[in-house]
């Protein structure tokens, strides 16, 4: 277990309990005014090889990352998002939409971003560390865009990412190691628009 917090186990006003926290992330956000009516959020997050692979729930929220938090973050990452339930917009560079269920979207925390939940929304996230997804791509960034969880590639990095959260305290130092490697090359099939270098075999070391 890396980390695991829910508005439960707080004692005073939750919101800015979950506030307070969430600004002193690895990548730190600003957030948004307290919304209206009861706040509730959890957040479970687990070891996959190194990787916090982690399960979210917010009852409604809203925060950005602008040049101020880019500089606090102590972590280079794309983070991988499986939208479970509820929707959020999201907007990051020329990917500015609502992602919903059905729908997987990625983000890089070297750029600002914001996102607004109105509801209640749930998902699943992985983050990979940029310098190991470009040392597959050459050096080649990814760029926050959205694809479908329900047909494709993006359905089978959906199916991977709910068993392997389910699972990930079960595998042994070396199934660890390769259900990483896994999940690289399913980001990197959904995401990496221009493929991968000729000759390049994708590994994982983190």
């Amino acid at each position: 277990m890396i980390f695991e917090w829910s508005t439960k186990a707080k004692h005073g006003d939750a919101f800015d309990a979950w506030r307070n926290d969430i600004m002193l992330d690895s990548t730190p956000w600003a957030v948004g005014s307290k919304p209206t009516g009861p706040f509730t959020a959890s957040h479970k997050f687990l070891a996959l090889n190194g990787l916090p692979m982690g399960e979210v729930t917010i009852s409604g929220a809203s925060g950005h990352r602008t040049a101020r938090e880019i500089r606090a973050s102590t972590v280079e990452n794309y983070t991988c998002v499986v939208m479970v339930s509820g929707s959020q917009g999201v907007s990051q560079e020329q990917f500015n939409r609502k992602v919903s269920p059905g729908e997987i979207y990625l983000w890089d925390s070297e750029l600002p971003c914001s996102f607004e939940c109105r509801a209640k929304t749930s998902q699943i996230q992985i983050s990979i560390p940029k310098e190991q997804i470009h040392r597959v791509t050459g050096g080649r960034h990814l760029s926050p865009n959205v694809i479908s969880s329900t047909s494709g590639i993006g359905a089978i990095l959906a199916q991977f990412m709910a068993t392997a959260m389910k699972n990930v305290t079960e595998f042994s130092m070396d199934q660890n190691d390769r259900v990483s490697e896994v999940a690289m090359n399913l980001i990197l099939g959904g995401f990496d628009r221009q493929g991968r270098p000729q000759g390049n075999t994708p590994r994982l070391v983190v």
